[in-house]
């Protein structure tokens, strides 16, 4: 026979939360929030099914297009299409598609940002560059960072994907270089600041969600796990945020856990949008 105690436990622990009736849809990050050196975290599948229909994922990543990383996901147990997946490289391969048509442009990044953007009629080139866009590119060396200092330093103009320095690697607390680290060293070089970063804590990735998902600012939520990313990112456009992970100001530990956290996501404060270092998971 099943105790009254017991039953009120049980009665509590699912408990539909506050917050999830508290907004019109979600912007969802993804590594660190979803998924975890390749594999669901705790609960993601739960909480993709919780806001189904409401959500876009909004990641710094810039090596993947959203068709391919849908199909990883999908094989992880993931739920999630294509349109509802806004990436930073490719947020800004597109955004150069529709906005700097016939500029020649130097893309330093995957072979998935090159296919799209010549699928997408950018001018590709390594000769004199009108604009450098920067992402996440294992193969940037000494050489390469000497040629594009000098191309910023004649005149080119810089864009970059997104600023983070690092991500997680695979067997936590190893980590793995991000385009903010690439970033730092050209921009030292050649003393040239970014025109323009897309993705978080700069907004245009954020702008980019609420757009898709139709609604304002005030009527979505940000969840994600990195105070300097996500919650900074969210702040600067007035959006709450629920925050997964293991730092001092997290809600819960993981998405099982935020399912079970009855409260409201926190409102952005001045205090949260202030300058401060780019750490960590897009």
């Amino acid at each position: 026979m099943v105790s009254r105690t017991a039953m009120n436990v049980a009665a509590t622990e699912f408990r539909r939360p506050a917050w999830l009736d508290a907004a019109d849809g979600f912007l969802l990050d993804m590594d660190g929030t979803l998924v975890a050196a390749g594999r669901p975290l705790p609960g993601a599948a739960e909480l993709l099914a919780a806001v189904e229909g409401r959500f876009v994922i909004v990641s710094n990543n810039s090596t993947d297009v959203a068709s391919g990383l849908a199909r990883k996901l999908n094989r992880m147990g993931l739920p999630v299409s294509p349109e509802q997946i806004l990436l930073a490289g490719e947020t800004a391969v597109r955004w150069l598609a529709e906005h700097r048509p016939g500029l020649r442009i130097l893309l330093l990044g995957s072979t998935s940002l090159h296919r799209l953007a010549r699928n997408l009629g950018l001018q590709l080139g390594e000769d004199s560059p009108d604009l450098v866009l920067l992402a996440r590119d294992v193969r940037f060396g000494y050489r390469r960072l000497c040629q594009v200092a000098n191309m910023l330093r004649h005149g080119a103009e810089l864009m970059v994907t997104n600023p983070d320095l690092t991500h997680p690697g695979a067997m936590p607390p190893e980590i793995v270089p991000e385009t903010g680290a690439l970033m730092q060293a050209v921009v030292a070089c050649s003393g040239v600041e970014p025109s323009m970063i897309f993705g978080k804590p700069e907004t245009p990735l954020l702008e980019e969600g609420l757009r898709r998902l139709g609604i304002s600012a005030a009527a979505a939520t940000m969840i994600g796990d990195n105070a300097d990313t996500d919650f900074r990112g969210a702040a600067r456009l007035g959006i709450p945020c629920l925050l997964v992970g293991s730092g001092a100001c997290v809600h819960a530990s993981t998405p099982a856990g935020l399912l079970r956290y009855p409260g409201l996501a926190t409102a952005p404060t001045e205090a949260t949008n202030t300058p401060g270092r780019f750490i960590n998971s897009a």
